[in-house]
């Protein structure tokens, strides 16, 4: 396990996740762009609890890097996981039934390759910038009716 990011609840998971997996877990703090990218392809699951999560850019970009995820449903988190597809949405605040989502997805390697490509071919689709800008056009302009510039 492989545990990236930093923050004011660090000590606190540091403490949690040692005790549960002992030296199965690294800590590698903060990364930079980079360093995230290294991690991606290594990864073969990205696990978020999304606990009050708006959206995940984190959540985002692993799915981006072909990297399917076990996620709580919650937020803007169902507009990026579709379960059963890209990877697993769980109910918020179920440890163990995120924690048999994990155990699920890591036992069936085919699954959980098909989801990372699924999981990749969706942000290309659906969430990188020329989709953004043509629903934006699609939405926006016809409300500025003969405002806008074509």
């Amino acid at each position: 396990l492989i545990v990236a990011g930093d923050g004011p609840l660090r000590d606190t998971v540091r403490a949690r996740l040692s005790s549960a997996a002992g030296d199965k877990v690294a800590f590698a703090g903060l990364l930079s762009r980079e360093q995230m990218k290294e991690v991606h392809a290594a990864a073969d699951l990205f696990v978020w609890p999304s606990v009050g999560e708006a959206y995940g850019m984190a959540l985002l970009e692993a799915l981006g890097a072909g990297v399917p995820v076990v996620t709580g449903r919650a937020g803007g988190v169902p507009d990026l996981v579709t379960d059963g597809e890209n990877g697993r949405l769980v109910p918020g605040g179920d440890a163990a039934v995120f924690a048999q989502a994990i155990d699920a997805m890591l036992e069936t390697p085919g699954v959980l390759r098909d989801a990372g490509r699924k999981a990749a071919a969706r942000v290309r689709a659906e969430h990188l910038l020329p989709h953004a800008a043509a629903l934006l056009s699609d939405r926006l302009y016809p409300l500025l009716g003969d405002r806008h510039a074509a």
